[in-house]
């Protein structure tokens, strides 16, 4: 991320059917995407996908990410449109053949679970912001 000029882009672990999703690369550039939903999405990719450069954003000052008024799974490409192109992209993660980040799902036993190892590593109030969601009581 840190060598990012513009928008740079990378392969994401998932849970589920798929193991993964990643843009498909060829000669460095990207030219399609390895996807198992919409793959005819300008920007099939998952926001933990890819990154920004500030200068980007700063130069950009009407491109919003909006998290209501885009279609289910549409956020992505239409925040992603307004500020550059598929040919732009920047593939990292050796062309996007290595997966370096991935999701995860927890239900609400596993994040309790998770809250409480996080505090005893981080004993400062790090640890009760962690993997907190609205669901909790």
């Amino acid at each position: 991320m840190r060598t990012t000029r513009k928008v740079s882009v990378w392969p994401v672990g998932l849970v589920g059917g798929r193991r993964y999703e990643r843009p498909l690369v060829e000669n460095g550039k990207v030219v399609g995407w390895y996807t198992g939903w919409r793959a005819d999405r300008p920007f099939a990719i998952d926001m933990a996908g890819f990154a920004v450069s500030l200068q980007v954003i700063l130069s950009n000052p009407k491109a919003v990410f909006k998290r209501r008024g885009s279609q289910p799974g549409m956020q992505e490409s239409d925040f992603l449109k307004q500020i550059t192109t598929v040919e732009e992209l920047e593939p990292k993660a050796s062309n996007c053949t290595k997966v370096l980040i991935s999701l995860m799902l927890f239900d609400l036993e596993c994040l309790s679970v998770l809250r409480v190892w996080l505090s005893k590593i981080f004993p400062s109030s790090l640890g009760s912001r962690v993997a907190h969601t609205d669901r909790e009581g």
